[in-house]
């Protein structure tokens, strides 16, 4: 009984220091019982080794432990800046994997850091050569996978949870690849909204730049974001988002 004391007394924790949300990757049929539901399904994109080219990188690959460093930081936030299903680093600091994977950087002609990869370390004769985090421009990033993959004679890439509208998986749709989406039942990436209220104030912001650029930008309304025991209605005007007072409409989340 004393994880279920203690995830209670983490959601209390939570509400008291003004968090609004919380997020992790959920072991199976477990965090449901602390309201936590199924949130983005995990993305694995697949490429065979024969599309990247096997010739060596025009850039110095300088081999690192993964981990968080200020300057990976940097360019992941740079990489990644606005896209859906990534978070602004650093978030945790110690690498999921510890010795499992191996980093490789390279530098700009400043020397400073401009890309990077994490994935396999040597050759695993079974596996596909196994890319979990990369960021960077997309195109330094397949020659430095495919130099890797080549070398030590892998036939395919996995590129592991990846966001589907980075610009790296924009260049893997264009090359040709299989995408495996994983929607479990239970666990995966699973979301509990502490605040909704103040999420959602903090969100119209995010909200109102996105419908701009959306089919939506012309839409006016009202529309209720509901929970089992708290509702906000969102005020929506051509683009613009903002909370509105407690009413009733018949657009519902």
């Amino acid at each position: 009984g004393r994880m279920e004391e203690t995830g209670q007394a983490a959601l209390a924790a939570m509400r008291e220091q003004g968090y609004d949300l919380t997020v992790m990757n959920g072991i199976e049929r477990y965090y449901e019982r602390f309201g936590y539901v199924f949130a983005w399904p995990k993305l694995n994109f697949y490429v065979s080794a024969d599309a990247l080219s096997s010739d060596k990188p025009g850039v110095r690959i300088q081999e690192f432990t993964p981990g968080h460093r200020e300057d990976l930081a940097t360019v992941y936030n740079r990489t990644y800046a606005g896209v859906t299903g990534t978070a602004v680093r650093p978030t945790h600091r110690a690498f999921k994997w510890p010795g499992e994977f191996q980093g490789y950087a390279w530098l700009d002609e400043s020397r400073k850091t401009a890309g990077y990869v994490v994935g396999s370390r040597g050759s695993r004769s079974g596996y596909p050569f196994d890319c979990v985090d990369a960021a960077g421009d997309p195109e330094a990033i397949l020659q430095v996978v495919g130099f890797l993959a080549h070398k030590w004679g892998y036939r395919e890439i996995q590129f592991d949870r990846i966001p589907l509208q980075s610009m790296l998986a924009k260049r893997l749709r264009q090359l040709g690849c299989t995408v495996a989406a994983d929607y479990p039942q239970s666990g995966g990436y699973m979301i509990h909204i502490v605040n909704l209220h103040s999420l959602l104030e903090k969100l119209c912001g995010v909200l109102s730049e996105r419908l701009k650029r959306s089919h939506f930008q012309d839409w006016q309304g009202h529309l209720l974001i509901a929970l089992e025991k708290e509702g906000v209605i969102l005020e929506i005007d051509r683009g613009s988002v903002c909370l509105a007072p407690v009413g009733t409409t018949d657009h519902a989340i």
